[in-house]
């Protein structure tokens, strides 16, 4: 028996709403891993993974690691670190001040995906 995998929406405005005040970058990403290795919070989906969301337009992706995007102390460890020279914390704000700046709907803030205390996202245990 095989199993279809469920279709991720595309928004293909996303990386461009991202990028309106021209320093969201994430494209140059070279997925080297350099950043994550550096953090001194062990964020192992900010950047490169949520950079990559954002650069494909997986808006609903972005959304779900919302957690991370504003854990990020912004201390600049990985921006320094990174040898293809992308700004991370420039886009990390420009990740926030998406998220702020969109309407959301309960069903985008809500999901039962824990977090990494083993709480569903809606604060309530498994």
């Amino acid at each position: 028996m095989s199993t279809v995998s469920p279709v991720t929406a595309i928004d293909p405005g996303l990386v461009g709403a991202l990028s309106a005040d021209a320093t969201f970058d994430a494209t140059v990403c070279m997925n080297c891993g350099v950043c994550t290795a550096v953090c001194p919070l062990g964020l192992e989906a900010l950047p490169r993974k949520v950079f990559h969301y954002a650069a494909l337009g997986m808006r609903q992706a972005v959304i779900a690691h919302a957690e991370e995007v504003y854990s990020c102390l912004l201390c600049r460890m990985c921006e320094v670190s990174c040898p293809a020279g992308v700004h991370i914390t420039a886009n990390v704000r420009a990740l926030r001040h998406y998220l702020n700046h969109t309407e959301l709907t309960t069903t985008e803030l809500t999901t039962t995906e824990p977090d990494s205390a083993g709480r569903d996202r809606t604060g309530s245990g498994l």
